[in-house]
């Protein structure tokens, strides 16, 4: 099997980690093995008037997938190594996994919604040998369960969602699918109750979490903006040092998680995250840059209202190569949704 298909394998993995890690309410127990590959347990995201449920499906192919990855060398190489109990001329075959997506409406939306029927959708996702790197190994979307819909309407979901899923082939798109899937779950139900639900996406939440004054965090009358910088991979230990010291160098918050990908966060006055910024894009005047092609991985900029409360209050660190640890924290300081944006959707 070629490195490439186990690297997607990888990718993989981390995906999966990440989006329990964000989906669980205990975002702990996705994370009881240092090596970041743990099983993740059956976790689900309650929104406004909904909740999101995300679990694997296919555990015994997950934990040989978790196995296959343990036999990589962990040098910059990265050799791997067969499983010992292979015959001869036999090569490892990368599992398919299968994770199950869960969308259920709240039972009551509104006082006159109180008795209506709690309405459930369930879509299995299939994720083929190569997937995410591999162009024609786009997720297959199985749809099991609706409650209320007809054939016609279930078998149109299927296909929106594989066309979906095939336009986004060559990168991660289990986030997207699940957007996807939510989206139309929820403007169905909407439509059938003849009213507007608010506030049903954890993406909506990014443009308010931030508007509470905090007058006890010294940051009043100062512009805070947060940046997510996203590159294919951060990998020399001199240039995480780099980082590391110039973001503390500005008393800037935030994380770098190293590996594949590379993902940089940070979060300070405006004109220190804007100065690092520069700095991490590299030009002849800026000793240490990392050259101006970093510039096109500025995934997200946030820039917050005077006295907005900051949701990063650490010294920056890194955090290692754990996705999913990063995805944690996110939940944890109420930015997940901008994790999901700028880390999982690329």
């Amino acid at each position: 099997m070629s490195q490439d298909h186990f690297e997607a394998l990888e990718r993989t993995l981390q995906e999966i980690n990440a989006l329990s890690a964000i989906y669980s309410g205990d975002t702990s127990a996705a994370l009881d093995n240092k090596d970041g590959y743990s099983t993740p347990p059956p976790s689900s995201l309650e929104t406004a008037c909904s909740t999101i449920g995300f679990t694997v499906l296919s555990i015994d192919e997950y934990m040989y997938a978790k196995s296959l990855l343990s036999m990589m060398d962990s040098s910059a190489s990265r050799i791997i190594h067969e499983p010992s109990n292979l015959q001869d001329g036999q090569q490892a075959k990368i599992p398919t996994l299968v994770v199950q997506v869960v969308w259920k409406s709240q039972e009551a939306y509104g006082h006159s919604f109180h008795h209506h029927q709690q309405q459930i959708g369930i879509v299995h996702l299939e994720l083929p040998q190569g997937y995410p790197a591999i162009e024609s190994s786009s997720p297959t979307v199985s749809v099991i369960s609706l409650t209320n819909w007809s054939r016609k309407q279930r078998e149109e979901l299927g296909n929106a969602m594989n066309e979906k899923a095939r336009e986004l082939s060559g990168s991660e798109s289990l986030m997207e699918l699940i957007h996807f899937f939510q989206d139309s779950m929820t403007s169905c139900c909407s439509s059938n109750m003849n009213m507007v639900v608010h506030g049903t996406s954890s993406r909506s939440r990014s443009s308010g979490m931030n508007n509470t004054n905090d007058e006890s965090s010294g940051n009043i009358g100062l512009q805070i903006t947060r940046y997510w910088i996203w590159v294919h991979h951060i990998t020399n230990v001199g240039r995480c040092k780099d980082i590391v010291r110039e973001a503390k160098e500005r008393r800037l918050a935030g994380y770098l998680k190293h590996g594949y990908p590379g993902i940089v966060v940070i979060e300070g006055t405006t004109a220190l995250c804007d100065d690092f910024v520069q700095w991490i894009k590299g030009s002849k005047s800026r000793p240490g840059g990392f050259g101006r092609n970093w510039g096109h991985h500025v995934r997200g900029q946030i820039v917050l209202d005077k006295g907005s409360k900051r949701s990063f209050s650490n010294e920056f660190q890194d955090i290692g190569e754990d996705l999913a640890s990063l995805a944690s924290i996110c939940r944890k300081n109420g930015v997940e949704d901008e994790f999901l944006k700028y880390v999982m959707q690329h």
